[in-house]
């Protein structure tokens, strides 16, 4: 158990390192982390499906490798901590004027036509909301968008074109005293045609060698927005994609040959909107009929309150299974189904027919998400081992 906690937290390390750029789409960080794996797989004696490990596809995305600064009155805001940018904005450099429009101008159209007929030209727009008709549009004609917000996060999957107005959501303190004008040097780069790729192995069961048990995980994060602004994913999804591989760690040790067939899926692209595991849906390389179960793992850095199984209430028997090996086992101290619902990779395998669920772990003791804090340090794994032992027996219920 300490080597493999060793070698857990060494996998951590490295899916966070600064070399893998944050597992994203600037500096080839999912490509590096790609082959990472792949080569953890290969060194394991888990199989590729054909001759590669690598199931390649390409998708457009806006990055932001370079410039990424502002300033409010000359007071400097911090990338990710005050700020972001949405994922879909352009390049902008200079000092705008800020214009704030009142919450009325949503229920008001007197008082929306009467700032239609105002030129905005050189000013940025703070709104409380946005429209999408505005941002398409732009009837104020403004050199963009800030809306604020009481927390900020970032996301990609809304990359895939470049807006014809930039919009950054700021938090809402920094615009408290209504700063006059804003300072901004923000630089995007639009890849047309990202390559990037699936990681796909198995290994051969030992009674039903034909019926697979899936084991899915994202193993790309967002990378960077600006320079210096790394996001490391380390519950997300770094915590997942090693749970794959102490899985696949396991059954390849003597004596632990599985009953059926395990398939271990990492998806690339999955920030980006799930593209990973939809490419995979559109092009399985094995018939999605001989699956018999499915199981996404995204975000298992926690654990202190259960695991939470997305999907649960669609596939009562999978649940039903968990529960049954948990009371036996008493692995964790709660678990819970939930509805359907298309937030990670288990999503489109549900809609192809496929019995899918998604487990995450609960816990107040990992709750960074989609920030610079989601890091190794703050990753404690609580319930990780224990989730393992209950997934290894699923595999044999």
């Amino acid at each position: 158990m300490a080597q493999d906690s060793l070698y857990i937290r060494g996998v951590i390390n490295q899916l966070c390192s600064e070399k893998f750029a944050g597992r994203g789409y600037v500096n080839h960080g999912d490509a590096k982390a790609a082959k990472f794996l792949s080569k953890e797989l290969e060194k394991k004696g888990v199989l590729p499906f054909g001759s590669s490990y690598f199931q390649e596809f390409s998708f457009p995305m806006n990055t932001f490798p370079g410039d990424m600064n502002a300033a409010v009155d000359s007071v400097e805001l911090s990338a990710v901590a005050d700020y972001v940018v949405s994922p879909d904005c352009p390049s902008i450099k200079g000092t705008y004027g800020l214009v704030y429009l009142p919450a009325s101008c949503d229920t008001s159209d007197h008082v929306l036509d009467s700032l239609k007929a105002i030129d905005f030209t050189g000013e940025i727009v703070v709104a409380p909301f946005l429209k999408r008709s505005w941002r398409e549009g732009n009837p104020f004609r403004s050199s963009g968008w800030a809306i604020p917000k009481k927390s900020i996060y970032w996301w990609a999957s809304t990359g895939h074109e470049v807006a014809a107005t930039p919009l950054l959501f700021i938090r809402d303190s920094a615009l408290l005293m209504q700063p006059k004008t804003i300072r901004l040097a923000i630089e995007n780069h639009f890849i047309e045609n990202h390559k990037t790729q699936n990681v796909l192995a198995f290994i051969h069961g030992a009674q039903i060698p034909d019926s697979f048990i899936v084991f899915t995980a994202h193993y790309d994060h967002l990378g960077r927005m600006g320079k210096g602004n790394l996001f490391t994913g380390a519950n997300d999804n770094a915590s997942g994609t090693t749970m794959l591989l102490a899985l696949a760690n396991y059954f390849t040790q003597k004596g632990n040959k599985p009953k059926y067939s395990i398939a271990f899926l990492f998806f690339a692209a999955e920030e980006a909107g799930l593209l990973g595991s939809i490419y995979y849906v559109e092009h399985p390389v094995f018939p999605l009929s001989k699956i018999k179960t499915l199981i996404n793992l995204d975000m298992v850095g926690s654990g202190s309150e259960g695991i939470s199984v997305v999907n649960g209430e669609a596939n009562p028997n999978i649940v039903a299974q968990l529960n049954t090996l948990n009371q036996i086992g008493g692995y964790l101290p709660d678990i819970k189904a939930g509805g359907e619902s298309c937030n990670s990779d288990h999503c489109f395998f549900h809609k192809a027919g496929v019995p899918s669920v998604f487990i995450f772990t609960r816990g107040p003791e990992c709750k960074e998400y989609h920030n610079l804090k989601d890091t190794p340090a703050n990753l404690p794994l609580t319930k990780f081992w224990e989730l393992q032992s209950l997934l290894i027996k699923f595999t044999d219920f």
